[in-house]
């Protein structure tokens, strides 16, 4: 069973702090991964059909193993979630 708060109008809350924030509209939008210098990149070319890419703060381009970009955006942001926590282990 929950506990109760003492108080019946104190709520617990959390404050969620957004993963990815979007910058800039079609074509060419960019998604940046939190607060990090991470990004996804859309190549600007409305009918792509890998128009996705990572971008890490060194400026190297993050790709499929195959060296293509990505198809969908799920999967790009993905692919930079990745690549950050490898690189960023504690």
């Amino acid at each position: 069973m929950p506990r109760r708060p003492s108080h019946p109008f104190v709520r617990m809350t959390t404050v969620r702090v957004p993963r990815w924030i979007r910058y800039g509209t079609r074509p060419g939008v960019r998604y940046r991964y939190g607060q990090t210098d991470y990004w996804v990149v859309h190549c600007g070319h409305p009918t792509a059909l890998w128009p996705y890419y990572g971008q890490a703060p060194d400026g190297q381009m993050i790709l499929t193993p195959t060296g293509r970009g990505f198809q969908y955006l799920k999967d790009a942001k993905a692919a930079v979630e990745a690549v950050y926590r490898k690189e960023n282990r504690s």
